[in-house]
């Protein structure tokens, strides 16, 4: 097939490379040269070409921006001629490479919106999840609510695994819909204890990120996530935590259940993990201590990877927990909080605050610099006195 490649035709480029993504055999050899044929040829592809040659390419993980550039300019030519799998599956392929090709996106959202009773189940939800991993969501807000509207008004058409995925991409874009979260709830909540870890973790994050706290939801999910929490990674148990907290959903057997776990993988954790994890036991009320000790050291070991507000939450939780380690509480936190003093919004500059207050209380020498210590009394206070004119 390699050194066939140079002269197969457009139809044998797309038989060639589908069959080589379908059984997911990679061939570097012989995806340049198809990629070179295919390129020189793209007029003569048709739809259904185009997009089983996106698919095949992105599959196997060939992310050339020659063979992308010229598959998107050939397909938005022939717009009008895609199907609506075609067109999911064109998305799709594009949602997984590292090139932005928004122009596309915004063409078969143009494209397709008010064509969507023609779409089958599975060509919706490609759909929105193509557009949230490829960032391209906010920017077509018409059709994500069209295909809102149109998953409510299919009852039982779409699996419950695939509504889970469905909820996560709304949320992940910050794209709330009553009717739509309502509608999974009720798909969904018969079937939670056939969801695994993640699903259960992503349900629970994207409804309570969305800002549906649906309470008989959460209770479901909780209850089905009992004896089950040694099969949570890192990010999952971070998500639950965060979710049942945010939620104010008091339930002391989930926040213990997520603390063994925790201690048993810390050092899987990544710093946001970390950060959003012990900022949710804070807040739920519930600082374990032991779970505190266990992770300052792997948080300490990523602190240069720790973003602003990561970085924030942690500060604040421990001061919550009143958990001191100079692991993690050293020169290099307040060095690495000073490099980043600029990036902190009010919310972290009032969260530092209380951590510098607390580190006095310690009588510790480890404290923020007189200048960033002033700043943050300053927000804070900011903060009391709009309170108290309330």
């Amino acid at each position: 097939a390699v050194h066939r490649a140079s002269q197969f035709g457009h139809l044998e480029c797309v038989q060639m490379a589908w069959s080589f993504a379908t059984i997911d055999r990679p061939s570097d050899e012989l995806f340049c040269r198809i990629e070179r044929v295919a390129i020189s040829n793209i007029r003569a592809f048709n739809s259904q070409g185009l997009s089983n040659l996106s698919w095949a390419f992105s599959t196997l993980g060939y992310d050339s921006l020659p063979i992308f550039q010229a598959i998107a300019d050939s397909s938005m030519r022939k717009m009008n001629e895609f199907k609506p799998t075609e067109k999911a599956m064109l998305v799709l392929s594009f949602s997984r490479i590292s090139h932005p090709f928004q122009s596309l996106f915004d063409k078969v959202a143009s494209r397709s919106v008010s064509e969507l009773k023609s779409f089958g189940s599975l060509d919706l939800f490609n759909i929105v999840v193509s557009y949230s991993k490829a960032d391209a969501s906010m920017r077509n807000k018409k059709l994500l609510k069209a295909i809102a509207d149109e998953i409510v008004s299919r009852p039982s058409s779409l699996s419950p695994k695939m509504l889970v995925g469905i909820a996560w991409s709304y949320a992940n874009e910050g794209f709330r819909d009553p009717k739509l979260f309502n509608f999974i709830s009720k798909e969904c909540l018969g079937y939670c204890a056939s969801f695994d870890s993640q699903e259960i973790a992503s349900l629970a994050w994207s409804f309570v990120s969305v800002g549906c706290r649906d309470r008989l939801l959460l209770q479901s999910l909780s209850e089905k996530s009992d004896d089950r929490w040694e099969e949570f990674g890192a990010q999952p148990l971070a998500n639950m935590a965060w979710a049942y907290a945010t939620a104010e959903e008091d339930r002391q057997s989930l926040f213990e259940g997520i603390a063994d776990s925790a201690i048993a993988i810390k050092n899987d954790f990544t710093s946001q993990g970390v950060s959003n994890l012990l900022w949710a036991f804070s807040a739920a009320g519930y600082p374990e201590q032991r779970l505190f000790q266990s992770l300052a050291s792997p948080a300490s070991s990523i602190l240069c990877e720790a973003g602003h507000q990561s970085l924030a939450n942690t500060a604040w939780a421990y001061s919550v927990a009143n958990v001191e380690d100079s692991s993690l509480f050293n020169e290099q936190f307040v060095n690495v909080c000073v490099q980043k003093e600029h990036d902190f919004d009010y919310q972290g500059l009032r969260q530092l605050h209380q951590w510098n207050l607390w580190r006095k209380e310690l009588k510790s020498d480890i404290v923020l610099p007189h200048d960033l210590g002033t700043r943050c009394y300053n927000e804070f206070m900011k903060q009391t006195l709009i309170s108290s004119d309330l």
